[in-house]
């Protein structure tokens, strides 16, 4: 679940679910509730979500366990995790961060403590430069040349305008040797991690897949200070030096002068700095996963290769013996294991595996198949969630507001799936229209019709 604020400034809650389809073995995530809320509480999220999956009980007829949830970080959510709900939670329902809130969250811990300033000088020089239209434009006639913000901000500062002495000030802050390296360095820091982001917004990735993820971004953010080009940052020092604001000549001169800027830099103290910035990220990064989430983690991995292990080690899995009894039965995965591990070979991946038993071990090894059911179904984020939230944001404001939340949720849930229409489903439409030609002209819809294999065009329906 996760909410976010619309165009209207409603509070939009979205509710997904991640599930297996059992006889192929695909994993699914789709959303299946796109409603307002007046109550955006811990308290009041968790009793939309109670009445859905009641309501979901009295549709299937089924008793639903909830087997894994995963939180943004809300201190509410948590405690209703640990109140309200966790009483008809399994034992393995814990609380872990998503994965874009867990990134979000140590940048932040990284940047407030070490570079908090070269980052406020970046957020003022933004600021500074979207205040006014006429900035903005000699920011875009500067994009054809070299450190175009500075540019700019030097140009401003010739302009004898409200804000001139700003630039002036912001021009020479940014190009300090200690901000432009910062800067680079955070570049080459955060690129790793959204390329990871990226990678993990595939549909159906799994937990054992996230680890494998997380640790090629952690490594190469551990490289980027031993990489970094530091001959790139003494390169921009000195191109922009003629482009830094002039300072104005006193009473006794009748010059202008343009004023220098340092371009020597202690290599080996940026190293320093640069080592003990990424150490702090990573730091806090681990420190996201508490030690119930990193177990997990660790057995998921054990049963993502289960050909590594014998029969024995993996009934001894933590995630195995802890289980409650009406979510696995512990003697009937004893019996199958055996047929299990025949079964799957040497896959090794729960996506693969589930996708495996699906085929081949729904009777031979059903309850193993039932687990690796709820293994693929942990989720890692809010993908699909966000993916909804991007739709709703581009719809335009006199658009939304002719929509009911009904007629929204409809839209949002067409948008977030990949429809595939078959000839018939196309020629449907098109006879609908054609035989309703007010509904076209009402949504704006011009119909060509084929008379006398001639394409004609029928005005009645424009």
């Amino acid at each position: 679940m996760d909410e976010t604020r619309d165009i209207t400034a409603n509070e939009m809650l979205c509710l997904c679910l991640r599930y297996v389809e059992e006889d192929s073995g695909n994993i699914r995530d789709e959303v299946f509730m796109f409603k307002p809320i007046m109550d955006g509480s811990g308290e009041g999220v968790f009793n939309i979500a109670r009445e859905f999956i009641e309501c979901l009980q009295q549709e299937t007829n089924k008793e639903l366990i909830i087997t894994a949830q995963t939180y943004d970080g809300a201190s509410s959510m948590r405690y209703q995790a640990q109140g309200h709900v966790r009483s008809r939670l399994s034992a393995w329902a814990i609380y872990i961060y998503c994965r874009s809130h867990l990134l979000n969250l140590s940048v932040q811990d990284a940047i407030e403590i070490y570079i908090y300033d070269i980052y406020d000088t970046v957020h003022s020089t933004l600021v500074f430069l979207r205040d006014s239209s006429v900035r903005l434009q000699v920011l875009y006639e500067s994009q054809k040349l070299i450190n175009s913000v500075v540019i700019a901000l030097s140009t401003i500062s010739q302009q004898k305008t409200s804000g001139s002495s700003d630039a002036r000030r912001l021009a020479f802050e940014l190009m300090k040797p200690e901000v432009v390296f910062q800067i680079h360095l955070m570049h080459d820091v955060l690129r790793p991690s959204l390329q990871f982001l990226r990678q993990i917004e595939k549909r159906g990735s799994c937990l054992d897949e996230f680890v494998t993820h997380v640790d090629a971004a952690c490594n190469t953010m551990k490289q980027s200070i031993e990489i970094f080009d530091f001959n790139q940052v003494r390169k921009i020092l000195n191109d922009v030096q003629k482009y830094l604001p002039t300072v104005e000549p006193t009473f006794r001169s009748t010059r202008s002068q343009i004023q220098t800027i340092a371009t020597d830099f202690d290599e080996e103290q940026f190293r320093d700095t640069g080592k003990t910035f990424i150490n702090h990220f990573l730091q806090s990064l681990d420190d996201r996963f508490n030690t119930e989430a990193q177990e997990l983690i660790k057995n998921i991995a054990v049963l993502s290769s289960p050909f590594k292990f014998s029969a024995e080690e993996l009934l001894q899995n933590s995630l195995i013996i802890q289980t409650d009894p009406p979510l696995l039965n512990y003697q009937q995965l004893k019996n199958d294991v055996f047929a299990f591990l025949t079964i799957v070979g040497n896959i090794t991946s729960i996506t693969s595996i589930t996708q495996r038993l699906a085929q081949h071990g729904s009777e031979q090894c059903p309850e193993w198949y039932k687990l690796f059911q709820i293994l693929a179904t942990f989720g890692i984020g809010l993908n699909e969630a966000e993916r909804t939230f991007s739709t709703l944001k581009r719809i335009k404001s006199w658009l939304r507001n002719g929509l009911s939340n009904s007629t929204l949720e409809i839209l949002i849930k067409v948008s977030s799936l990949k429809v595939n229409l078959t000839d018939d489903a196309i020629k449907f439409i098109i006879d609908d229209f054609i035989s309703n030609p007010q509904r076209a002209k009402r949504r704006n819809i011009s119909v060509f019709t084929e008379y006398n294999n001639e394409m004609e065009f029928d005005e009645e329906t424009v």
